[in-house]
């Protein structure tokens, strides 16, 4: 240990030797002149990256741009708050760890989570300089002319592709992805730039190593970012190869790969990736070994090259194809293709490839390049044919990359920032070279040895073409860039929008996933942390990219209340999102949920933002108070009450018709003082919030004895035309005949009284044509409920009171668990009509099935507390009914069952006749083991 440290200064010294005389053998443009040159490169890339400040940094509060950053603020933020010391921070088990844990560490070490914000709002700022400094290396490197490296990196300080993952508040990962690219290949470069004795050479391999192990932690798929380096390393060693020179570049590169493989195996004792990852780049390393193996081997028997050369790419091809046959390498494979697939016409814009859409060839490249793509592209085939005359290390790698990023690009958009930095070089050579031809410059920087056209040179207008080039990629690429910042920031309205969800969900004291907001694919996860600090893509991303558009797109709003209300808490509506105006999304972000344009509105979604220009309307998910009432058959009754949106006032109005019965009901979202039918009523919040009935007509419901008749042949209320308590239908279907229940929701009742031996109980339902059961169906099905005011469980342990069937066979149960009393009956599943009563006198069960008496059993116990009765399944929506449900009766009045054994059964006489009881003695069951269920 005592000669680990002088061993160690002695490497770094070699290190910086050799970069220092790499630097001082390039000498196009020298001294003072490149100072100025690079610092005025590094001003115009800083402001770029940071001219989206003031919509970053708003007061106290960190926006982000786009919306994948608010996922790494989530995660880095649970992770510092959940490490105690450097051990835990180090250990991470997501996605892309190297990344995650780098922007972690440095929270901590800045004094916690508070600091999160600030530091992934400037991380990319930080390292897109430092990429754009590397990009001035790699363009020296290999063109020998810091003139071409100071306009390459000019080029990608506005590159627009660049730019737009490197600015303020974009803290994603391709950032970081770029910045290791470029070291590589600049490493890569290095490696073949030095002359000399070999430790040269030797001192980068540690760096290429980390590079590459760097490459491959920071993100997911980074492992796909090497393949371009193993590929250049190989073919590297074939050319010196081809030319009887040992492939020191290879055996170096090879080395690094080795290394990088090691450290990355390593690194999977913290969480870092899996084996999987591991494998693969263990293989990817054991590839590059064996080509660079093979090729120096030959080199020092001296077999002829094209001897050599097909048999070593047959093998590398058959390395190539064992390699996919490796389990983790074969999984790694298809995850990336299979991702590739899944986002093919997914509409996000990443997942575009660079010429789609309309006149995508040509908007495509200008969006992410402005016109450097096309100034690059004949210098690209330009250098692509001279390596055939004279191969250069640098040109073979530049060349290389630029071919595979740009083939990846065209597959997938998301690719044009790792192309971007060789496009800025290929730009770089373009402009110089037609610098020189113009006659602006004096001396060729590239040092061709050509002759300069005499046209060209004698030309007053060359140099004006020129500038007019420059200006022109500079006005385009800054144009682009613009509209590129533009979309990624977050407006005012998006983010005002946040905040008023987060003020109403703490209002009412919604907590995750309570207060999920629903919104469009490019800013939920910005919503959703805003709001309550979730952004992971299980809980916010993919379920938005699945229901969101078909939620827009839905004919029914208050449908889709139903369907969400469980899982989203608040929505939000963009102008450009209404499919129709018949639409979900055009029925709120235009009507606000009103009535209008011959279209239903809703009264499930209220308003709780809208922009100064309603470009962003925001909606809290709510119950609804359902004002009620009655009218005359068939006439039309109208509802407003004056809301505010921004500070404009304005009017949710709604409209409905009385049933042929005479009653009306209207779901509506907001408190305050309505007009309905000309009449003032108030509406309060508890109402709102809790779902609840609100009767115009002034009557207080009375449900001790209460009567459903399924005839409203509309709308999501049964009427209790006796009592007034009303109820909620969801799920089934009105039908001439009732309500028809199809094996999903039901009917809540709510604040209906517990029967107690003082009130008793007589529950009777009339049904028809329920499904037949076969006692093989799946438990669900087997045991259906037609009313509870229970939970789901058997029978024998009812909390509470309930009707339902058994293998089709009719079954009642009162009780407050074990011991309940129950009851049972026939079959009643033969699709006819029957009138089933369930009664209870305080101390015996009875029921009664189309009149007759078919079982009874004594029960003096109490009744599990339950204020709440459905219909068709139990209070906690589970057996569900398949048939026609036509009446429902409750009577919790002393007169409405047996209190003796001589007192005649009451069993609702419009339903069903009047049978005296039998003594329990007669009642017998045909089936003893029945009464286990």
């Amino acid at each position: 240990m005592a000669d680990a440290h002088p061993r160690i200064r002695s490497h770094f010294a070699r290190t910086w030797t050799a970069a220092r005389r790499l630097v001082a053998s390039r000498s196009a443009v020298v001294g003072p002149r490149l100072v100025v040159a690079l610092a005025a490169v590094f001003v115009v890339a800083a402001l770029a990256r940071t001219a989206v400040y003031g919509s970053v940094f708003r007061g106290d509060a960190v926006v982000l741009l786009s919306n994948d950053p608010y996922y790494y603020r989530f995660v880095v933020e649970r992770h510092v708050a959940a490490g105690s010391d450097l051990d835990s921070l180090l250990r991470y088990d997501g996605r892309d760890p190297l990344f995650v844990v780098s922007l972690s560490v440095v929270v901590a070490l800045l004094g916690g989570v508070d600091h999160a914000g600030a530091v992934l709002a400037w991380y990319p700022v930080v390292v897109g300089l430092l990429t754009v400094g590397l990009v001035f290396a790699f363009a020296t490197l290999v063109t020998d002319s810091r003139a071409v490296g100071v306009v390459a990196a000019a080029a990608l300080a506005l590159s627009p592709a660049h730019v737009a993952r490197t600015a303020l508040g974009f803290s994603d990962h391709h950032a970081a992805d770029y910045l290791w690219l470029v070291a590589t290949a600049t490493l890569v470069v290095a490696l073949a730039r030095l002359d000399g004795r070999p430790e040269r050479r030797l001192a980068l391999v540690p760096l290429l190593a980390v590079a590459l192990a760097a490459q491959v932690l920071s993100w997911e798929a980074g492992v796909a970012l090497l393949a371009p380096t193993a590929v250049v390393v190989a073919l590297l060693a074939l050319v010196d190869a081809a030319a009887g020179r040992r492939p020191t570049v290879g055996i170096a590169a090879a080395a690094a790969f080795v290394v990088a493989a090691g450290l990355v195996a390593a690194a999977t004792a913290f969480g870092w990736h899996d084996s999987r990852i591991a494998v693969s780049v263990a293989v990817l390393a054991g590839l590059v070994v064996g080509v660079v193996g093979v090729a120096a081997l030959s080199v020092r028997v001296g077999a002829p090259a094209r001897a050599t050369l097909g048999p070593t790419l047959l093998l590398a091809a058959l390395g190539v194809v064992a390699a996919g046959r490796v389990a983790e390498v074969a999984s790694v494979l298809s995850a990336g293709r299979n991702y590739l697939a899944a986002t093919a016409g997914s509409g996000v814009a990443e997942t575009v490839p660079l010429v789609g859409g309309p006149l995508g060839p040509l908007t495509g490249p200008l969006s992410l390049f402005g016109v450097g793509l096309f100034v690059a592209l004949p210098f690209l085939l330009g250098e692509s044919r001279a390596l055939r005359r004279a191969p250069d290390a640098g040109r073979f790698l530049l060349v290389t990359f630029t071919w595979i990023f740009l083939a990846l690009a065209l597959v997938q958009r998301r690719f044009a920032g790792e192309l971007s930095p060789f496009v800025a070089v290929l730009v770089g050579i373009a402009l110089v070279d037609f610098a020189w031809r113009a006659g602006v410059l004096d001396a060729d920087p590239l040092a061709r040895r050509r002759r300069r056209p005499v046209g060209a040179a004698a030309s007053r207008l060359a140099p004006v073409a020129f500038a007019l080039l420059v200006v022109m990629a500079t006005v385009t690429s800054a144009g682009f860039l613009a509209i590129k910042l533009n979309q990624s920031v977050v407006s005012d309205g998006e983010y005002e929008a946040a905040r008023a969800i987060h003020a109403d969900a703490a209002a009412r004291g919604l907590d995750y996933p309570h207060s999920y907001v629903l919104s469009s694919l490019g800013r939920n996860r910005l919503y959703n942390y805003e709001v309550s600090g979730h952004a992971a893509p299980e809980l916010s991303y993919r379920y938005a990219a699945a229901s969101y558009d078909p939620f827009l797109a839905a004919p029914s709003p208050d449908e889709r209340y139903w369907h969400l209300h469980d899982r989203v808490g608040y929505v939000v509506t963009t102008d450009g999102h209404r499919p129709s105006p018949a639409s979900t999304g055009a029925v709120l972000h235009d009507r606000l949920g009103s009535d209008g344009d011959g279209v239903t509105g809703t009264g499930h979604f209220r308003l709780v933002y809208a922009s100064d220009d309603g470009s962003v309307k925001a909606f809290a998910l709510v119950p609804g108070a359902v004002v009620v009432g009655t009218a005359d058959p068939g006439r039309s009754v109208a509802v407003a009450v004056p809301i505010t949106v921004g500070d404009q006032p304005v009017t949710y109005a709604r409209e409905t018709t009385a049933t042929a019965a005479g009653w009306y009901a209207v779901t509506v979202p907001y408190p305050g003082r309505y007009t309905v039918d000309g009449r003032p009523v108030t509406v309060s919040e508890r109402d709102v919030l809790a779902g609840g009935f609100v009767d115009a007509d002034g009557r207080s419901p009375a449900p001790t004895r209460a009567r459903w008749s399924f005839d409203a042949g509309r709308g999501d209320v049964a009427f209790d035309a006796h009592g007034g308590a009303h109820g909620r239908v969801v799920g089934p279907a009105w039908t001439a005949g009732g309500l028809d229940f199809r094996g999903t929701g039901g009917v809540t009742i709510a604040g209906v009284p517990t029967p107690t031996p003082e009130t008793g109980l007589a529950l009777t339902v009339r049904f028809a044509a329920v499904d037949p059961i076969d006692p093989s169906d799946p438990e669900p099905t087997r045991f259906p409920r037609l009313a509870a005011a229970a939970p789901s469980g058997r029978y024998t342990t009812t909390d509470g009171y309930q009707l339902g069937l058994v293998d089709g066979r009719i079954v009642g149960a009162v009780g407050d668990g074990p011991g309940a009393g129950v009851v049972r009956g026939p079959a009643v599943d033969d699709g006819r009509q029957h009138v089933v009563s369930l009664l209870w006198d305080g101390a015996v069960v009875r029921l009664v099935v189309d009149g007759d008496v078919v079982d009874a059993v004594p029960y003096d116990g109490p009744v599990t507390r339950s204020d709440t009765l459905v219909v068709g399944a139990t209070t906690d929506d589970r057996y569900h009914l398949r048939g026609v449900v036509t009446d429902l009766r409750l009577d919790l009045t002393p007169e409405g069952a047996v209190r003796d054994g001589t007192t005649p059964i009451r069993t609702h006489t419009e339903l069903t006749d009047v049978h005296p009881p039998l003594p329990l003695s007669t009642v017998s069951n045909t089936e003893p083991s029945y009464r286990g269920v």
